[in-house]
């Protein structure tokens, strides 16, 4: 009956070990995600300025209602 009588400190107790799990985990996630991101990420020298070129055709209106 104690048990019952104390139910909602037992409750907060609970969500307080849950956020504390949560937030440790979602640091080391995100500490893993930058250092990927680091990796993987190359940038161009301050002389050069990086260039994208796109080289597929476009879609035609026919092919674009086709792919509806």
């Amino acid at each position: 009956m104690n048990a019952l009588k104390h139910m909602e400190a037992i409750f907060l107790a609970a969500v307080v070990l849950a956020m504390g799990a949560v937030a440790s985990d979602a640091g080391a996630a995100t500490a893993a995600a930058r250092s990927a991101n680091n990796s993987q990420v190359s940038v161009a020298g301050e002389s050069k300025m990086a260039v994208v070129t796109i080289t597929a055709k476009r879609l035609s209106v026919a092919a674009k209602a086709q792919a509806r």
